[in-house]
């Protein structure tokens, strides 16, 4: 029997309430307990995860999006007593890319996970900014698509599915002069419209940014693309099925354990699983601790 802490967002835009009893009935259907707390406002997860105590909850289980989810693994990871936690995700929410790099869609499945008790441990990132240092999962990286989006005034994760992304990516075409965004790795520089540090093979949602990454290993995959024309990422999109996005857009690959991201622009955003964060400088390395995370893949490597 396990002691969970679930937290959950109940202002996602997809929360369910019905969803919520379901996930807490099957986790204690299997013997497990189960402790709610609920979000109302940002900071709010970041708050519980601080105050939480492995004693009484070693399981810390998220049921939100992608924002709730690397809010509290920010501070779960930072915390001296980390590894005395257990994570898990129950996606609700518009956009959870380490859930989709968990092939944790569907709530069911999640608890499925959670339930089955297998755990792994995974790579973090972390993103050093002139505003502070944000850990990350799945992708870090800056380009024209996080350029478009504070040019539009709106935020990645608000783009809830495939289409939203597509239509915000074609009017980033419309925008003249997106500043290029700049990358050293291993005293080496290369310079594009879009580079990211993969941490997964995700990005998006159903879009593949990475094609070796392994969140066992503690590098990253570096993508560099040059230009990204309307013609080539339509081409992308009718694909059937969707194909790996950088072959397609002619990208360059590099594997590295950190490198630093700049560009000439003033106040570049920095895209960081999914939501527009901070600025560029931005000095991207492998975080030394593993997060324990319930899921179905395995992810070691022995």
């Amino acid at each position: 029997m396990t002691n969970f802490l679930l937290i959950v967002n109940t202002q996602s835009g997809s929360f369910d309430r019905e969803t919520l009893t379901d996930v807490k009935a099957s986790l204690e259907k299997t013997g497990h307990t189960v402790e709610t707390a609920e979000t109302r406002s940002k900071g709010d997860g970041a708050k519980l995860m601080a105050e939480a105590d492995p004693e009484k909850t070693p399981s810390v289980i998220v049921a939100g999006g992608g924002g709730l989810v690397s809010e509290v693994i920010d501070v779960l990871m930072n915390r001296d007593d980390y590894d005395k936690f257990t994570f898990g995700i129950v996606p609700t929410g518009s956009l959870n890319v380490l859930a989709l790099e968990m092939g944790l869609t569907e709530p069911a499945a999640a608890v499925a996970a959670i339930c089955s008790g297998k755990v792994q441990k995974i790579t973090l990132g972390q993103a050093k900014t002139p505003e502070g240092t944000r850990l990350f999962t799945v992708l870090a990286g800056a380009g024209s698509d996080t350029w478009a989006i504070k040019k539009l005034r709106l935020k990645l994760k608000e783009c809830t599915g495939t289409w939203e992304f597509v239509k915000t990516f074609l009017r980033v075409a419309m925008i003249p002069s997106i500043p290029s965004v700049k990358a050293e790795i291993d005293g080496q520089p290369f310079d594009g419209d879009m580079i990211c540090a993969c941490n997964g093979k995700y990005y998006g949602g159903p879009f593949r940014s990475a094609e070796l990454s392994d969140m066992a290993e503690d590098e990253f995959e570096v993508v560099i693309l040059k230009k990204v024309t309307i013609f080539d990422l339509m081409k992308h999109i009718f694909s059937t099925p969707m194909k790996y996005l950088i072959p397609e857009m002619k990208g360059t690959i590099v594997k590295a354990k950190t490198l630093n991201i700049s560009s000439a622009a003033e106040d570049y955003p920095l895209q960081i699983d999914g939501d527009v964060i901070n600025t560029l400088p931005a000095e991207i390395s492998v975080f030394p601790r593993r997060l324990s995370l319930y899921t179905r893949l395995k992810i070691d490597k022995k």
